[in-house]
């Protein structure tokens, strides 16, 4: 029951939630788990989405190239271990973002309390990512097997067929807009630490979203 109280909390009332962890001691290690767990679910779903691909790398590239294909399928698996990792990477730029505000300009010194709060906020990606992983295994092999990645338009091709899977593309506008409220949480971790006001604590969450994600989100919608 105090899991489920604590959970409610967590998305209704986040600053509630964030407050009521100022009564309990610091563990930097609860900060850990949330990115970690992000990490582990997105490698999922790059290996599913790697798993499909393989076909049509192998057709396209490995025909026509020195490269061994086990060389380009290494590569491939490598590169979406490297993508996963990106979510406790992420956890350490935002929580050193919001280290480096306090020690500026407002002086809290409650950095580990802060680190800590900035990594309980990524459990708000799971949703997302448990989505992004059912559109992965909805994919439709034959559609990615028929692409010729070695012509100019390849890529082109690839995000046009990626974007004809329906549940795979609502998981991705999904993960966009769960962007944006891991900032707003992570800004609402810190004014619960260094009690700063309505005004500065939506224009910590706007800083941060333009500093982080606004690039990769105008790309996606360029290129859709």
């Amino acid at each position: 029951m105090r899991v489920l109280s604590m959970s409610a909390s967590f998305i209704w009332e986040p600053l509630v939630f964030y407050r009521e962890r100022q009564a309990t001691p610091v563990r930097w290690w609860r900060g850990l788990a949330a990115p970690m767990i992000c990490a582990a679910l997105y490698g999922v779903y790059q290996m599913r989405v790697v798993t499909h691909l393989e076909s049509a790398v192998v057709a396209s590239l490995a025909a026509d190239s020195q490269v061994p294909v086990g060389f380009l399928l290494s590569t491939m698996y490598g590169m979406s271990v490297v993508a996963a990792l990106t979510y406790p990477l992420l956890w350490v730029a935002l929580a050193m973002s919001l280290v480096c505000i306090d020690v500026l300009w407002v002086g809290s010194e409650a950095h580990r309390r802060t680190i800590e709060l900035t990594g309980i906020a990524f459990y708000s990606q799971l949703p997302a990512l448990l989505l992004l992983i059912a559109g992965a295994w909805t994919l439709d092999p034959a559609a990615l097997a028929s692409l010729d990645l070695k012509s100019p338009t390849g890529m082109l091709q690839l995000q046009a067929s990626l974007a004809q899977q329906p549940l795979l593309n609502f998981a991705s506008s999904v993960s966009y807009l769960s962007q944006a409220w891991l900032c707003i949480l992570c800004a609402l971790a810190y004014a619960s630490v260094a009690r700063i006001g309505a005004a500065a604590t939506a224009g910590l969450a706007t800083a941060l979203y333009v500093a982080f994600f606004l690039g990769t989100t105008v790309v996606r919608f360029m290129a859709a």
